[in-house]
């Protein structure tokens, strides 16, 4: 087990996928084997191994919300975002106060267009952590696909405040301040 998470460490994921398999053969039922393999496939882009890999670990540990998420990554990863989206609940029933959890299911619920709801999972991060910069900077996504370009704006700043470096919030940032210009210089020139 220990040689395979040095070979993660060193991002040799084949070799550290290949020692966790070892383990499994040692120990069947080693929860922590499947998924620790199955986070390397992930890291090979083999996510429908590592789905097969989480689900074997669920059968011994489904109180593990790290599971849970990680199978929601891979199911997302492959275009199952109902199934994603129920990896991600069960990971929140576990553990209400995980970030991650949120955060990924806000993403899929955005691909899906469901933008609102999508916010509420961004809000939910920053009321549990208000220094996590991606929730604000995937808030105001959310909220500019709602055409809530002030409140996109207000989550970009609240981004680049906590990380001044986010320069994806910056230009997002100036997409939507040229956009409420626009719409400010549409409404001058408009005649009532």
């Amino acid at each position: 087990f220990n040689q395979a998470i040095i070979f993660a460490n060193w991002k040799q994921f084949d070799k550290a996928s290949e020692q966790f398999s070892k383990v499994i053969e040692i120990d069947p039922q080693d929860d922590g084997a499947y998924h620790m393999r199955g986070v390397a496939l992930e890291k090979l882009e083999k996510f429908r191994e590592a789905v097969e890999c989480y689900d074997e670990a669920l059968k011994f540990n489904h109180h593990n919300p790290d599971l849970y998420a990680d199978k929601g990554w891979a199911l997302h990863q492959l275009g199952n975002l109902g199934a994603a989206i129920e990896n991600y609940d069960k990971a929140i029933e576990i553990n209400p106060q995980y970030l991650r959890a949120y955060q990924n299911k806000g993403i899929v619920l955005g691909l899906q267009e469901k933008h609102s709801e999508a916010i509420d999972c961004f809000e939910q991060v920053v009321r549990i952590n208000p220094f996590h910069s991606n929730a604000y900077h995937l808030r105001g996504i959310a909220y500019g696909h709602l055409h809530l370009h002030e409140e996109a704006i207000q989550s970009y700043d609240a981004s680049i405040k906590i990380n001044p470096k986010n320069s994806n919030s910056y230009s997002m940032k100036g997409g939507k301040e040229h956009r409420v210009g626009e719409s400010e210089r549409d409404k001058q020139i408009s005649p009532d």
